[in-house]
């Protein structure tokens, strides 16, 4: 092995030459472009010599390069390294432009965090399924760990489809609650709802419709996928409801949305959400006669957009709309009380 291109088909090959990596005199640099981690199939057919030669070769390999333009990870358990190293192979501050974790399986957050979070120079950031054997950690050990700095200074695209606690208890708190990721540009978040089977409420933002097309859509597809909706709550603008001829796929899409909604047993209300500013809403609690009126006005306008929309929701009488102060990201379900 003379190059540090070779060194990728290796993990995820039955053997590795330790010697060149090893060796102080190694002629392999110690930058590589790209890196592919995959544990999953081959592993089961290793005896155990060939499993351990595996397990060093990934900590060698991983250990001997600086920095690595691109790696990903298809499955990766750290729990099957040595104990002594399992939190040593995966290095900080190593990836320096994509990161893409589908399965990684770990004891514990800081065998895998200070990878993950820590790298200053990772432009692209996928989070697939993170799980821990040992999700009970102490809380003495999450409020050391926490105080760390994201280092992600220079993330501009985060891509979020692992659906799993680990990833969403672990990683997605700290990566959101620490140092603002001022140079994101591009956030992608997969939820698969039929796997929610106990999802009752809904909030989605339809403001910034019909300037932005897709959203229409991208609610019909979701709530095609849930089946014990109880509540949905649709954020809108004035510029949501203003009056507009609708494209033929639009009417299609909320003649869909509306069957859709009006086969489901359990749905109670369709709310549909009008924000006002924090400012305009101190006004409005001293205002009396117009200004009041004008609101209710608004509100008037609103519903009958909304039954317009959804004809078969406003026969069950489903159809409401309620105004909320702030902002729809700190009241996305209005002032409805949801349930423990």
């Amino acid at each position: 092995m003379s190059t540090s291109a070779d060194l990728c088909h290796f993990l995820t090959n039955f053997s590795f030459p330790m010697q060149p990596l090893s060796h102080e005199n190694t002629t392999i640099p110690p930058h590589l472009g790209r890196i592919v981690i995959d544990g999953s199939d081959a592993i089961d057919y290793r005896d155990g010599k060939e499993a351990v030669a595996w397990y060093e070769g990934v900590s060698a390999v991983l250990g001997h390069f600086n920095s690595i333009i691109s790696v990903t990870i298809m499955y990766l358990d750290l729990k099957e390294f040595p104990e002594p190293v399992r939190g040593k192979v995966l290095h900080p501050g190593i990836v320096t432009g994509t990161l893409v974790v589908q399965c990684l399986i770990a004891n514990k957050p800081s065998d895998v965090v200070p990878f993950i979070l820590g790298s200053p120079h990772l432009k692209f950031l996928g989070l697939g399924e993170v799980s821990f054997s040992d999700e009970n950690t102490e809380a003495t050990h999450v409020e050391q760990y926490t105080a760390e700095p994201n280092k992600l200074t220079s993330l501009g695209h985060l891509a979020i489809f692992g659906e799993g606690k680990g990833t969403w208890s672990e990683l997605v708190p700290r990566l959101m609650q620490q140092a603002p990721l001022e140079s994101l540009k591009t956030l992608v978040v997969v939820f698969n709802l039929a796997n929610s089977k106990l999802l009752q409420t809904l909030s989605i933002d339809l403001a910034s419709y019909p300037t932005t097309k897709t959203l229409l859509s991208d609610m019909v597809q979701t709530v095609s996928s849930v089946s014990k909706l109880e509540r949905i709550f649709i954020n809108c603008e004035p510029s949501t409801v203003k009056s507009t001829v609708d494209d033929e796929n639009d009417l299609r899409l909320w003649g869909g949305f509306d069957l859709r909604l009006s086969q489901l047993p359990g749905l109670e209300n369709v709310t549909f959400t009008i924000v006002i500013d924090d400012s305009i809403g101190m006004f409005l609690g001293f205002a009396h006669g117009g200004m009041k009126g004008m609101l209710e006005q608004w509100k008037d306008h609103v519903l009958q957009y909304a039954q317009a929309k959804l004809p078969s929701c406003g026969e069950r009488d489903l159809v409401q709309v309620a105004h909320v102060f702030g902002s729809w990201t700190s009241k996305p379900f209005g002032d409805t009380a949801l349930p423990e």
